[in-house]
């Protein structure tokens, strides 16, 4: 089995001292509300981008995907009337749910934390993807809200005007792969692959939804890998190569 990977490269320092139990007030009506409407406008923006990666076999492409991810996208996100937005506040929280996973505390901790996160500032695409990722570690995992989330984190960087993550794209991914939608998570994969500026890690994280979730995820995670050897960049990391080593080494 491959090794786990970090997703947050650093840990805060401290956690939040006030519960701010009213921020999951906030968190749950959003998603309820404005995430959803965020997400069906979203989509159409996401399946622009990966109609594209689905073609794009020539390595010379991969810019081709790359650009359509960071160009702005139509969709926009309204936040729910009413609502206390408080990105310090929200950030203190991110911060802990990072520091909570990294110290490998229970995942309803993280959640909690990472919740809060988001009833602070709904419109900060980070905590918005970070959000996704923990929905998809629950369990059971809640695929279908990480796809809205994931696909509201990837329209509020695209209308801010920031870089596409590729770890936003990998959470739609296994979402999508989840709900039985193999051929989004196979495009988002490639997405993935074109954006990202550490393919290894990439790999690592597609190999380990493969561990985690099975059969889902085979298709999809092979596709990754053969479209990675086209592009020749499977040099680049032994975890981009199809059979990964630990399955051969099973066998």
């Amino acid at each position: 089995m491959p090794p786990p990977v970090a997703v947050w490269a650093e840990a805060p320092a401290r956690y939040p001292v006030v519960p701010y139990a009213e921020y999951v007030v906030q968190a749950k009506r959003a998603l309820g509300e404005s995430v959803v409407r965020s997400a069906a406008l979203a989509e159409a923006d996401a399946s622009r981008v990966m109609t594209i990666a689905a073609t794009a076999w020539m390595p010379a492409e991969e810019h081709a995907i790359a650009d359509a991810a960071r160009r702005e996208w139509t969709a926009r996100f309204v936040p729910s009337s009413g609502a206390s937005v408080v990105p310090g506040v929200a950030r203190q929280f991110d911060d802990a749910a990072r520091r909570a996973y990294h110290e490998h505390r229970d995942i309803n901790d993280v959640f909690g934390l990472q919740l809060r996160a988001f009833g602070a500032n709904p419109s900060d695409p980070d905590i918005a993807g970070n959000l996704a990722f923990v929905y998809l570690k629950l369990s059971p995992p809640q695929p279908e809200t990480a796809r809205q989330v994931a696909l509201h984190a990837m329209a509020l960087r695209g209308t801010q005007l920031r870089a596409a993550r590729p770890d936003d794209w990998t959470t739609f991914a296994i979402a999508s792969a989840l709900v039985g939608r193999e051929d989004d998570a196979r495009n988002a994969l490639y997405v993935a692959v074109a954006v990202t500026r550490d393919l290894e890690l990439s790999c690592r994280a597609a190999l380990n939804s493969l561990a985690s979730y099975g059969d889902p995820m085979r298709r999809p995670v092979r596709a990754m890998m053969d479209r990675i050897q086209a592009y020749g960049r499977n040099r680049e990391s032994a975890y981009c190569n199809w059979p990964p080593q630990w399955v051969a080494n099973v066998r």
